[in-house]
């Protein structure tokens, strides 16, 4: 793992940042090639990308500083620098936020654009995990969102400059970043070969809300909590995305109705 991949003179490609852009890259392309299948057009993905982008960090952001408001200095302090182009999203954010804001972006966009928002969603859903395996390896890189001590051979130790060695140095921890970044995999795998068959709006997105939630709750347990919480605000929030989703799987299912009327018989 190293966090500078590499220099040029005085120039230096960090790993985190690098993983991150390519993650996003990645999410649009795939959406563009998804959208021309959906009969939407794919120019919609590019324009919804930089108000997903500017959402996601703001959310990450603004959500971080909501459920850690009793921790820090100054809350307003901490809300004034979200919104500053040099400290967003460098020092404490939160994925679920970020997931969150953009998902209403994306509504809003969709509700003004005249675009099926749950096809739509279901365009984005498998280019979701992969984007978010690309981001978390490159979490595991960068040495941040790392797990607690444990002796379990697949266990490492981190380089001592990166926020996991600072917090446990010559100390093996779970690489909380790779368990992340496989269910991100596993759930990318799991939707393409589901779309393969003809699917109502929404299968899914609600199957991926399913699938997330249920990893961030099996996931949260190994990971490090500064706080010490016994249930993390992440947890609650992810029971919480489960229940939801389940709920509108359900709602979408029974009121899919195809151009004659009757109802469709792909599950």
């Amino acid at each position: 793992m190293n966090r500078i991949l590499f220099r040029f003179g005085g120039i230096e490609i960090h790993a985190y940042g690098l993983m991150i852009t390519l993650a996003f890259v990645a999410w649009i392309l795939l959406g563009m090639l998804r959208a021309k299948k959906r009969d939407i057009e794919p120019d919609h993905i590019i324009h919804l990308s930089f108000i997903v982008f500017f959402a996601a960090a703001i959310g990450a952001r603004l959500f971080f500083i909501a459920i850690h408001a009793n921790h820090l200095n100054s809350f307003w302090n901490e809300t004034i620098r979200t919104f500053s182009l040099v400290t967003v999203g460098v020092k404490g954010i939160s994925m679920i936020g970020g997931v969150l804001l953009a998902l209403v972006a994306i509504t809003l966009y969709c509700t003004f654009r005249k675009i099926p928002l749950f096809r739509l969603l279901d365009i984005m859903a498998p280019p979701f995990g992969i984007g978010l395996f690309i981001s978390r390896v490159g979490c595991f890189l960068n040495g941040c969102c790392f797990g607690k001590p444990c002796e379990l051979p697949w266990c490492m130790e981190f380089p001592l400059d990166s926020p996991a060695g600072l917090r446990f140095p010559d100390i093996a921890i779970h690489p909380t970043q790779l368990y992340a970044a496989l269910s991100g995999l596993l759930m990318a795998l799991i939707l393409f070969l589901l779309d393969r068959k003809p699917r109502f709006d929404g299968f899914l997105f609600c199957l991926l809300g399913i699938m997330f939630g249920i990893s961030r709750l099996i996931i949260e347990p190994f990971g490090y909590n500064s706080l010490h919480e016994s249930l993390s605000s992440n947890q609650i929030l992810s029971v919480t995305i489960i229940c939801l989703t389940a709920a509108l799987y359900v709602l979408l299912k029974r009121n899919r109705l195809p151009k004659n009327g009757s109802k469709e018989c792909v599950e």
